[in-house]
């Protein structure tokens, strides 16, 4: 459960290891972590789906620490529309954010979270822009453009990410940087070549 993770992250990880993490809650955290040369230790939540459309569970973990979150993660929820599951026609969308979905990234900019869009769908993401007071992220997409896969992001979308301040950091993972390994049938191994 979410409650887990974050008792990890700050038990196993960051009071653990005080000399190389450094628990991150602001801005400032960040730039004094990196100043002392240790890892800022930001906590996010993958998929609102672990807020149990609760405007109230939202603020419960921002107090614990919890200062982004991806409005969705591999399925449609509460909130917001997946990429992964946008065109399944037995799943109920909203065509982007829902009413609750606008709500929540309402109360995310008052609390000070950052709104994290990946894995939404297209429409949610420009909804999500649109709605927001701050600037957004895509904490771990990638490049349409190189890999035709609903997950990652259009240039326009990179674009207009940028034009409201946002940050796209790249996901890594071969489905999302290959083609060949995107339409790779599932369980095959591709091996790379440097050439």
């Amino acid at each position: 459960s979410a409650l887990q993770m974050i008792d990890t992250v700050q038990h196993d990880i960051l009071d653990r290891y005080p000399g190389t993490f450094s628990p991150a809650l602001t801005a400032s955290d960040i730039e004094k972590a990196h100043k002392r040369h240790k890892i800022a230790g930001l906590m996010g939540l993958e998929g609102g789906h672990a807020i149990e459309d609760s405007p109230r569970l939202l603020r419960d973990y921002y107090r614990l620490g919890v200062r982004y979150m991806t409005l969705t993660h591999w399925n449609t929820n509460g909130l917001a529309d997946s990429a992964t599951d946008v065109n399944d026609p037995k799943i109920q969308h909203h065509n982007g954010l829902s009413p609750l979905g606008k709500q929540i990234v309402h109360e995310m900019n008052r609390l000070g979270m950052i709104v994290d869009i990946s894995h939404t769908a297209d429409k949610t993401f420009y909804d999500a822009l649109e709605t927001s007071a701050a600037p957004i992220i895509a904490s771990h997409s990638s490049c349409r453009a190189l890999t035709n896969v609903p997950r990652n992001m259009t240039d326009d979308m990179i674009r207009a990410l940028a034009k409201k301040g946002g940050v796209i950091q790249i996901n890594v993972n071969c489905g999302f940087i290959s083609q060949k390994s995107a339409d790779a049938p599932k369980g095959t191994t591709i091996r790379a070549t440097l050439a």
